[in-house]
């Protein structure tokens, strides 16, 4: 039974006189302290190893990622506010520890969550119980339908989430005829290219590219240092991210010596260096050496990638985004810059270029933006090189999240956002 059901049921008993309502209080505040502590220290300890598992499906390296930024921007109201959500209440602490969350900034909001939800609830059926007389008479009643309401918000939700966007963007319009042509899907739509693509790229390389081409390919006894100088770009700046790298190489003049150190001494190497996510980027790349030795077999061969360089595209990207801690965008990059094939990966910075030309529509996801832009643009790999650098610095110098300068931009008669942003 969720505990929201027995806390209304222990506050009416309490205006009955049959319970202490001061000692219901304690109790439930210090069990609900209690138990979210354990569920923080399980996430703590046990988190790092489980998430950095080569051969995780459900529990995968990029989700410790994503957990950390989903509590450093909603930490007191996700901890907080779980208390009143079953099932959520009982994951958020575990969570919380393996997004490595500062125990000192997780007590403050268990015990604030504990004190709303352990004093608040029994102290409104208590409320209830007193004004109404003879409430505890319907207790059941009372209790049934406060189990009703605290789980029937978590089953829509759960059956909501199984109606993905792209399902319901094939979904038949009401208006169809017979049922038969209401359950047809629609045909996919194909992406339309802009008439003033070539134009914007030529500017783009024209003025930040004059005369460059693509570096030399990777050799293919560094591909696995790119790899990992790319996975720690991630969600990082460039300057963190040289300074992690420098400390790995400095303190692992081989990789196999990280493999043996594991998660908490790559974690300390990271730290060290300054930069975030510290947890989340140890546990990507001691799953992806794990995965690599696993791979290599030989105790005596040394960790690589060497044999990604004989691959056709689709293969060598099967291999890459079938390692730990790659997933499209890592293999993008590496494909691109490392492997000089026509890949096409898309940074924030090409993002915000395509909604602000007003080529994607602004309810497109990130994910169906770089979908687009590997259906429209040149398949190449000089043509897309070209479009990725220079869009990059054309989003770092001109046209920036904030205060974009409109004024200097090259592209400013082709952009129908200049007027607006540029005002």
């Amino acid at each position: 039974m969720p505990g929201d059901s027995l806390l209304i049921a222990a506050g009416l008993l309490a205006a009955s006189g049959k319970l202490s309502l001061g000692g219901v209080m304690a109790a439930v505040v210090v069990g609900a302290i209690a138990g979210c502590v354990a569920g923080y220290a399980i996430g703590r300890r046990f988190g790092p190893a489980v998430f950095a598992r080569p051969d995780a499906r459900l529990f995968r390296p990029e989700y410790v990622t994503q957990a950390e930024q989903f509590f450093a921007r909603y930490g007191a109201l996700a901890v907080i506010s779980a208390r009143f959500v079953p099932v959520v209440r009982t994951l958020v602490p575990t969570l919380a520890g393996v997004s490595r969350m500062p125990f000192g900034r997780f007590t403050v909001y268990n015990v604030a969550g504990a004190l709303l939800w352990g004093v608040g609830v029994p102290a409104l059926a208590y409320w209830l119980g007193a004004l109404v007389p003879h409430l505890d008479r319907y207790i059941l009643l009372i209790v049934g339908a406060a189990l009703v309401l605290s789980v029937v918000p978590v089953a829509l939700k759960l059956l909501a989430s199984r109606r993905t966007p792209q399902a319901r963007s094939e979904a038949p319009s009401p208006a169809a005829g017979c049922s038969s042509l209401r359950q047809m899907p629609r045909p996919p739509q194909p992406f339309a290219v802009p008439d003033h693509l070539p134009e914007v790229t030529r500017r783009l390389v024209a003025e930040y590219l004059p005369g460059a081409e693509p570096g030399p390919r990777t050799r293919p006894g560094a591909l696995l240092d790119a790899l990992i100088r790319t996975i720690l770009g991630q969600q990082n700046t460039r300057d963190a991210a040289d300074r992690q790298f420098r400390a790995l190489k400095a303190a692992y003049p081989r990789w196999e010596a990280a493999l043996l150190d594991g998660p908490d001494g790559l974690e300390a190497t990271l730290k060290a260096a300054g930069g975030g996510l510290h947890r989340a980027k140890a546990a990507h790349l001691y799953g992806l050496l794990s995965a690599l030795a696993e791979q290599a077999g030989d105790e005596d061969h040394p960790l690589g990638l060497e044999g990604l360089a004989a691959l056709d595209d689709e293969d060598t990207r099967a291999a890459l985004e079938g390692l730990p801690g790659v997933g499209r965008h890592t293999a993008n990059l590496t494909l691109l810059f490392d492997l000089h094939r026509a890949a096409m990966p898309v940074e924030g910075h090409l993002d915000r270029l395509a909604r602000r030309l007003g080529w994607v529509p602004d309810g497109w996801t990130p994910a169906r933006v770089a979908r687009w832009y590997d259906a429209v643009t040149q398949r190449t790999h000089g043509a897309r090189w070209a479009l990725h650098v220079a869009g990059v610095r054309h989003g770092r110098a001109t046209c920036t999240p904030r205060h974009p300068r409109c004024g200097r931009c090259v592209l400013a008669d082709l952009c129908p956002s200049a007027a607006i942003l540029g005002a």
